[in-house]
Parts: C-alpha cells; sequence; structure tokens
C-alpha cells in the first residue's frame, strides 16, 4: 500500500511542476529587473535546459523529498490537513527542493531562478485576495539573490509569511 500523503500529493505535485517549468521565464525576467542583473537570453535558454534536465533526471527524487518536507511539516506544527490540498504549501516546499537539487548540481542561477519562480507564483495567489505586497517581493528577490532567503526567514518563515496573508485578506474581503 502506498504512502498516503503520496498519494494525495502526486497529482498535485506534476501540475505544480509544470507551473515551475512554465513560469520560469517570467521568473528570470523579473529577477533581472529586481537585482539589476543584465537579461541574456542565452542565459535564460541555458536556466531552461539546465531545470528542465535536473527536473527530469531526477523527478522521483525531488517528489519524494518535497514530501517529506511536508510531512516534516505537518508533523513539527502538528497540522493536520483537512481533506483539501494547500497550493502553497506545495509551490513553497516544492520550489525550496527544487533550489536544493539544482543548487547540488552546481546549477545556482537556476536554483535562484527557481527561487523566483515561486515568489511569482505565491504573489499571483496573493493578488486573487488582493494582498499583494510588492516590497516583500522585491526584499525576498533580493535575500534570494544574496543568498541568504531560508538563513534570514528561516526553514519555513516564508511559506507562513505567504499563507497568513492569504488567510487574512481571505477572511476579511467582505468586512469593509
Amino acid at each position: 500500500m502506498s504512502d498516503p500523503i503520496t498519494t494525495i500529493y502526486k497529482p498535485h505535485y506534476k501540475r505544480i511542476l509544470k507551473v515551475f517549468v512554465n513560469t520560469l521565464p517570467y521568473a528570470y525576467q523579473g529577477y533581472t529587473e529586481i537585482t539589476g542583473i543584465q537579461h541574456n537570453p542565452t542565459t535564460l535558454q541555458s536556466i531552461q535546459t539546465d531545470f528542465e534536465s535536473c527536473i527530469g533526471f531526477y523527478s522521483e527524487e525531488i517528489f519524494i523529498a518535497t514530501s517529506f518536507e511536508i510531512n516534516t511539516y505537518l508533523n513539527d506544527f502538528s497540522v493536520t490537513p483537512k481533506g483539501s490540498i494547500d497550493e502553497f504549501k506545495i509551490i513553497f516546499f516544492l520550489a525550496k527542493t527544487l533550489s536544493v537539487f539544482l543548487e547540488r548540481n552546481g546549477l545556482k542561477t537556476a536554483s535562484r531562478v527557481v527561487l523566483s519562480t515561486m515568489i511569482g507564483i505565491l504573489d499571483k495567489k496573493l493578488t486573487l485576495v488582493h494582498a499583494k505586497r510588492p516590497k516583500l517581493t522585491e526584499q525576498t528577490i533580493n535575500l534570494i539573490q544574496d543568498g541568504t532567503l531560508f538563513e534570514k526567514t528561516g526553514e519555513v518563515g516564508l511559506y507562513l509569511t505567504y499563507k497568513c496573508l492569504y488567510r487574512h485578506a481571505e477572511e476579511n474581503q467582505n468586512n469593509p
């Protein structure tokens, strides 16, 4: 019998992974704008190719590591899923795992662009409830560029920030 988290998260993992692949070029452009790095189409193509090769080669390992991270979070915070999939968790923990795999393979820029992609996707979720915070985006991208994102925000601090912003805005949409 398969692990329940595997059964629940696998289809969502694959869907979100496709979003990362499709969003990566846009995240690269945003990353270069915020960090002031010169946008280079050749570099973008190289990042896209390296990223797709890495996730193709390590797909199952990335899924297992992502599932492990989600399970660890659920256990550490005594959180029980209530039948629905929390896209924020999948987006955050998948990006974090992808970043580790890319960095481990010497793909530092690709790793940083993947984290920027995560920020773009999470920002898009915030726009659904009118809670986007441009300064948060800019500062987070700068932390990614500096290589200090998880050092400064902790293992799950960024996830909690985005999730709380979203929840608060969602709960207060109808309250003037």
